[in-house]
């Protein structure tokens, strides 16, 4: 496991394998576990830097309940846990006015809190929804935080 003292850069090619992350995923709908917001943002994670932060997690949980507890291991909400790990993870909180591509947002989604990745645009996040990728304008978002 990574410790918060440790700071991961961007591999040289991340923009083609963010890309190519986002192009797979952009008509295939939510799944828990599988393509759900926390699994999405892990991926992307491993997309820029090439390590995986789902690691003590994935395989976990199948359902919205396994989720939930899931979470609850980390902190009392997603909000709190994501802030915790992401600290552990060396990922500092930044302000949304000066994330950009690749990094994670905090959101309202329509299971509330959710998570999704600066998209190659800067301006939206992007996370899985019943039909695909959706677009959160950056600035509807609650918090953000650089990745590498």
């Amino acid at each position: 496991m990574q410790s918060q003292n440790h700071k991961t850069s961007r591999l040289d090619n991340w923009p083609e394998r963010l890309a190519e992350l986002i192009e797979g995923r952009l008509e295939k709908p939510f799944e828990w576990a599988r393509n759900d917001c926390v699994t999405f943002a892990c991926d992307a994670i491993e997309a820029v830097t090439g390590e995986n932060p789902a690691e003590g997690f994935r395989g976990r949980y199948s359902t919205e309940v396994g989720a939930r507890e899931t979470v609850a291991d980390y902190g009392p909400d997603l909000e709190a846990a994501v802030t915790a790990q992401m600290a552990r993870l060396g990922y500092p909180e930044i302000s949304l006015r000066v994330a950009n591509r690749g990094d994670i947002a905090l959101h309202d989604g329509p299971l509330g809190a959710g998570l999704g990745v600066l998209g190659m645009d800067g301006k939206s996040v992007l996370a899985p929804g019943p039909e695909g990728l959706r677009a959160v304008p950056l600035l509807e978002c609650k918090r953000a935080w650089k990745v590498a």
